[in-house]
């Protein structure tokens, strides 16, 4: 039996500082840090974040986040606090993935604190209103259920003071 050779990969180290959050692209709202952060201070960021390179105007290399919102935002208190965490392992995704394709990946790489049903609502909005998804669709693009994707996106429907206390922890969808 022949087995298949060791490839690379690209995971690598990069510096936490140099990472750019793209706001609104992320569509988590409770970010809940005091657990991982505690969790980063004693054994480093476990899962590698997900960044596409770019140079700034300065042409220093930058990485804008796509994936890991939550471990950056942890890493980054934890730094605010006094701990020494020079790099974080991270991997590239590809330059020429799409913003649906990158979407997809944020929800279904999401290995910790798992998304609300109001923060899978903002996803699939997204993919009616960016893409022109149908709720089949999109059910069948997240393997979910037709149900759970309409129950998602009628909490969008709801008064802005009840979606308020939903995203709060104050009402569960």
């Amino acid at each position: 039996m022949e087995t298949n050779k060791t490839k690379n990969t690209d995971l690598f180290l990069i510096d936490p500082r140099n990472i750019v959050v793209v706001d609104g692209f992320n569509v988590r709202r409770d970010f809940d840090l005091d657990e991982l952060k505690e969790q980063i201070k004693a054994k480093g960021v476990l899962n590698p974040l997900t960044v596409i390179a770019f140079k700034d105007d300065e042409g220093n290399e930058k990485y804008k986040l796509v994936d890991g919102e939550r471990r950056y935002r942890a890493t980054m208190l934890a730094i605010s606090e006094g701990a020494d965490i020079p790099y974080v392992r991270a991997m590239k995704a590809r330059k020429d993935a799409s913003t649906e394709e990158l979407y997809i990946q944020q929800m279904m790489r999401n290995e910790g604190k798992k998304f609300t049903e109001y923060e899978c609502a903002i996803m699939f909005r997204r993919f009616k209103e960016e893409f022109g998804y149908s709720q089949v669709e999109i059910a069948d693009k997240f393997k979910k259920s037709p149900a759970f994707i309409s129950k998602c996106l009628s909490l969008l429907d709801l008064p802005p003071y009840i979606q308020e206390r939903i995203m709060k922890g104050g009402i569960v969808g």
